[in-house]
């Protein structure tokens, strides 16, 4: 994952370019759009989501070029209006990881286990209050598609797999673990992790350290050792 700042002087604004598995955001977009696209270019990745966090007053924006070259999609706040096709983000909105998006990463590789690693990936999810913010989680279908993968131990940078409010149906928790059939005993889910910038998407030796003891919750210390081809 990339998350780059691009900051113009003169007008002292800041804009930012996020790619991730092929996909990427620009936040705050400048009117010359051909720095985006570039980036994009470069890593071999579609832009998909421009995001206006305010208005600008003092300088025209890009997000229109933008979205028109790309086809990305321009998102605002919730009660913004504009003379052309926008969406409306609204506050606890479910924002999840879906089977295509697990597709489009693993392809068809076959591994032993995965880490989640959500955007944006800010040195503050080490100490935020997650709660009442309903933060990104696992669709069921997600869920199932990483079971029948093979993927026995799954690693997220969130609270939960599951949607914080649920009604205790626990969907990709109950998914993964196939409690409806034979349980998978040798499966783990880790969540809260926390994965540097500095470490690249890629291909890690995972070392899990599991806690010697059965619970329905025990403690781990996941280390990632980079491959050296």
């Amino acid at each position: 994952m990339k998350i780059e700042q691009l900051f113009t002087g003169c007008l002292a604004e800041m804009a930012y370019y996020i790619e991730s598995n092929g996909e990427a955001a620009v936040v705050d977009p400048l009117r010359e759009t051909a720095p985006y696209i570039q980036m994009a270019e470069a890593d071999q990745a579609k832009i998909k989501y421009i995001f206006l966090t305010h208005f600008h007053a003092d300088f025209v924006s890009g997000q229109y070029d933008l979205a028109h070259k790309t086809g990305a999609r321009i998102i605002f706040g919730p009660n913004a209006t504009a003379e052309y096709n926008i969406y409306n983000g609204v506050d606890g909105e479910d924002f999840f990881i879906s089977e295509k998006q697990l597709k489009t990463a693993l392809g068809n590789k076959k591994r032993d286990a995965i880490v989640i690693r959500t955007l944006p990936n800010l040195e503050d999810k080490k100490s935020i209050d997650y709660s009442n913010t309903n933060p990104p989680y696992l669709l069921e279908s997600a869920a199932v598609y990483l079971r029948e993968k093979g993927i026995k131990h799954l690693l997220i940078d969130v609270p939960s797999v599951d949607k914080e409010k649920d009604g205790g149906k626990l969907l990709a928790h109950n998914a993964f673990w196939n409690t409806a059939g034979k349980i998978r005993l040798n499966a783990t889910i880790t969540e809260f992790i926390y994965v540097p910038n500095t470490v690249k998407d890629g291909e890690y030796l995972l070392n899990l350290m599991i806690a010697p003891f059965e619970n329905d919750a025990t403690p781990s210390k996941p280390v990632l050792y980079e491959i050296i081809k």
